[in-house]
């Protein structure tokens, strides 16, 4: 099984949990996964905070191999809560106390043991999201680095360390402040957030087009005369000096809708490139194809990536190099829209059925959002 792509997975840094140590007769707090549950979901719930799911993955690799997928009746350890017999738990979790694990509002109680009273969890937090916001702000697009409304540049962190003998490139890592140097005539406003991004290779030779990694989301704190102070907030990849800082693109709104099947195929296109070149491709990978805003496609589409009309000869011993046979369009993959540009898109695998996804292959759109 390959490893998720380090752009949305491996690098995605949570937001640190408050220093919390165990008290004497606490355990660890447990949640036993029922179906539907997600690590974003569940840091959302006893973090406020959904960018802290990793956190929770990280102390329950020996349970979760690949953090898009828990399954239900799997106990998982919330890290930095702990239960305890002698004192009340946290006001947003509810306990029940049972001779097995605590179990969460999350998991399904037997309808004999059900209080009735008010409903934790709104209708609005039970919607799914067509596209999550740390998948939206951590998608790689393609632009033309000199068309960039860049606003500044990645000066310094606030801290930096010099090590005795070794060359060390300056970083920086979630909850840090940073300087951030002036460029262009806007500045962002003190406490909006901006993003950091990195220009990486171009998709073609001589093209002005170069795929644009995004790095982190920095909370501006101040303005000074030369630069402007901020804090990271939430962490794609490594962030290093020199890289711009762009507004924040806005998470469209209308994502609470579900993408609707189309009557028939409305929009053609390729993949042009994926983000990591390797020999396979399967889910999770993030690519570009040549479609765009201007041609009507919006964050959240669903297109099917197939195999053409094509012809095949037969296997059989005795017909073979005679008899020839017309295959129809055949799906190989489906892929989930999460970023849009004027004349690409960028795209999720979010399902493979035959393992020959790659560029240049058709797609065509097959789930529509509103």
């Amino acid at each position: 099984m390959r490893l998720v792509t380090a752009s949305l997975v491996g690098l995605l840094v949570a937001t640190p949990l408050a220093g919390q140590e165990p008290q004497q007769g606490e355990r660890p707090r447990e949640h036993v996964v029922r179906k539907g549950d997600t690590l974003w979901d569940l840091a959302a719930h006893y973090f406020s905070n959904p960018f802290g799911w990793r956190s929770i993955y990280e102390v329950n690799t020996t349970v979760v191999e690949d953090p898009h997928w828990i399954y239900p009746d799997e106990v998982l350890v919330i890290p930095g809560l702990f239960a305890a017999e002698d004192r009340m738990p946290p006001a947003t979790v509810a306990v029940h106390r049972v001779d097995r694990p605590l179990r969460t509002v999350f998991f399904p109680m037997p309808i004999d043991q059900q209080v009735r009273g008010a409903t934790i969890l709104t209708e609005e937090a039970e919607t799914p999201l067509a596209v999550k916001p740390g998948e939206f702000h951590s998608a790689e697009f393609i632009a033309d680095p000199g068309a960039l409304e860049v606003m500044g540049r990645m000066i310094r962190p606030s801290r930096t360390v010099e090590l005795a003998g070794r060359e060390s490139r300056p970083t920086a890592h979630p909850k840090d402040m940073v300087y951030l140097g002036y460029a262009g005539r806007v500045r962002p406003e003190v406490g909006s957030r901006v993003q950091l991004v990195r220009p990486g290779r171009r998709l073609t030779p001589g093209g002005s087009g170069r795929v644009i990694h995004p790095t982190a989301l920095v909370t501006v704190l101040a303005h000074h005369d030369e630069v402007m102070e901020g804090q990271i907030d939430v962490q794609f990849e490594p962030v290093y000096l020199d890289q711009l800082v762009l507004p924040l693109a806005l998470f469209p709104a209308f994502l609470r809708e579900v993408a609707r099947p189309v009557a028939a195929p409305d929009l053609e296109g390729r993949v042009v490139d994926f983000v990591t070149e390797q020999p396979l491709y399967g889910r999770t990978e993030r690519g570009f194809i040549n479609l765009g805003a201007r041609h009507g496609v919006k964050v959240g589409d669903v297109f099917a990536a197939y195999l053409p009309e094509r012809r095949a000869r037969r296997s059989g011993v005795e017909e073979f190099g005679r008899s020839i046979e017309e295959l129809p369009p055949e799906q190989v993959a489906e892929l989930r829209i999460l970023r849009v540009t004027e004349g690409h898109a960028t795209f999720m695998v979010d399902k493979v059925t035959l393992p020959v996804l790659e560029d240049g292959i058709r797609v065509r759109r097959i789930r529509a959002m509103p």
